[in-house]
């Protein structure tokens, strides 16, 4: 009897898994067709291009419609200054908006070239429970010659819905409160000092994987510390990362790709894969480097640049070849 018990579940199993279906093994898409695409910055370098991979499409906007970018999320109150038409900021430590403040007490600060939220130039004025500080900080706006040049800035407030600015010239004038709306759908949410806030800026998070924009970088391993503005490539901070390598490009596999070290850190990509050539008097494109970049919806590409001219040999036009692994 103790034979046949065990006998019978032995049978079962082997019936049962007769019966299942012997499950396919998945096989990986077939890569896309390379893409050769070119954009243009303007020669002036006065355009910022969204570019989205998967559907091969790209918006532009203006550089200098924005002062400030603010963290669009629920919990989110950081700001970002506008580096490209050369922004910067000095913090005052005082609270007291409507005192006289001098340029020459100033001590001008930039924000990060790695865009680390946590190390902003305006730095911590609120925190996660949205209780504010509300310093004065200078904003110097010396690119961006079609506006007043100096302004003052109060963070007043910050919700989970809505941020609350004043600003106002140095001797007081112009005195405004701005309300900024946040968006879930977006990063960050712009405003201009005077123009207020943008209806519409940067797309949609999950509409875009990197922009061509002219930002900030800073030279701190020079003496003096130097800040310039440069042209170049960053990710969208919204599940976009990338890596390099100096593989052939065509040899590229997805598999090959996916050994790489992929960093979210959104100047990785910046803007050294280009130098100027004094000799030439030109732009020089590093066509060498690859870049991997795994893409807002996970999917990979693989991407080169080939030149910054367009076809009448004027600058700030990227070509650009990519192809989804």
């Amino acid at each position: 009897m103790k034979r046949t018990a065990l006998f019978l579940p032995v049978l079962a199993l082997i019936f049962f898994a007769a019966c299942e279906k012997e499950e396919k093994a998945y096989t990986l898409p077939a890569p896309g067709n390379a893409v050769v695409e070119q954009i243009n910055m303007g020669s002036d370098y006065s355009k910022v291009i969204f570019y989205n991979l998967n559907d091969e499409t790209f918006s532009i906007e203006e550089l200098a419609d924005w002062d400030l970018a603010l963290e669009s999320t629920t919990d989110g109150y950081r700001a970002l200054i506008n580096g490209g038409t050369g922004v910067q900021v000095a913090p005052m430590g005082d609270t007291s908006f409507n005192a006289l403040y001098d340029i020459d007490n100033a001590t001008w600060k930039w924000d990060p070239p790695s865009f680390l939220i946590d190390s902003t130039a305006i730095g911590e004025w609120s925190n996660n429970k949205f209780i504010t500080t509300r310093e004065v900080y200078l904003l110097d706006r010396s690119v961006n010659s079609s506006f007043e040049q100096y302004k003052k800035l109060q963070l007043l407030e910050v919700t989970d819905t809505y941020y609350l600015i004043r600003t106002a010239s140095l001797d007081g004038s112009n005195d405004q409160v701005i309300r900024i709306n946040k968006d879930p759908n977006v990063s960050y949410v712009y405003v201009h000092l005077e123009n207020g806030p943008l209806a519409k800026y940067e797309p949609r998070k999950e509409e875009w994987d990197f922009m061509f924009t002219r930002y900030r970088y800073v030279y701190y391993d020079m003496t003096p510390i130097i800040p310039y503005e440069v042209n170049g490539v960053v990710l969208n901070a919204h599940n976009v990362s990338a890596a390099e390598t100096r593989m052939a490009f065509d040899s590229i596999t997805l598999e090959e790709a996916m050994k790489l070290n992929f960093t979210s850190r959104r100047d990785f990509i910046g803007f050294d894969w280009k130098y100027y050539d004094f000799d030439k008097e030109a732009y020089i494109t590093d066509i060498g480097r690859v870049l991997l970049i795994r893409s807002h919806s996970g999917i990979y590409f693989k991407l080169r640049f080939i030149d910054f001219y367009d076809a009448d040999g004027v600058k700030g036009a990227p070509t650009f070849e990519f192809q989804r692994l």
